[in-house]
């Protein structure tokens, strides 16, 4: 339908306005291509475990997030929980969700921008680059300390 075209361009040119924004920036990541409309995935250099960057219209915020799906996934996320003190020290309050009944976890950082307004797209996009990167520091060294069962 016209409201899915203009849906989907939308999210295309989101992400590549957010991606040059993050790219300027010099990440120590590299950047995948969009998966699906809503989120940027990135590796972080263990399976089972990505970053990825979220826009959520319904809710009017972002995020970007660990995720976790892997055969340990409650071990793994409880590990990292144990250091929530230290990690909250660097990147602020984050919501830390096991998802219960799943066989994955996500840790996130939520942005309090609206992705529909226009007026936010600097800010949105600052957020990013910022963001995204202070996450990757924090989280790429703790993932890959982790001791799988």
């Amino acid at each position: 339908s016209p409201a899915d075209i203009e849906r989907i361009q939308w999210r295309n040119d989101m992400w590549t306005r957010i991606g040059a924004a993050v790219l300027a920036k010099k990440p120590t990541f590299r950047l995948q291509k969009p998966q699906g409309e809503y989120a940027s995935c990135i590796s972080i250099g263990r399976s089972g475990f990505h970053l990825s960057m979220l826009l959520n219209a319904r809710n009017k915020n972002i995020a970007v997030e660990l995720y976790i799906s892997t055969d340990w996934t409650d071990t793994a996320f409880q590990a990292l929980h144990e250091q929530k003190d230290e990690v909250e020290a660097v990147l602020g309050a984050l919501d830390w969700q096991p998802l219960e009944g799943k066989k994955s976890a996500r840790i996130m950082l939520v942005g309090d921008i609206d992705p529909k307004d226009a007026t936010k797209q600097d800010d949105l996009d600052a957020w990013f680059a910022l963001n995204t990167q202070r996450f990757y520091d924090v989280f790429k060294d703790r993932v890959a300390r982790l001791e799988a069962p």
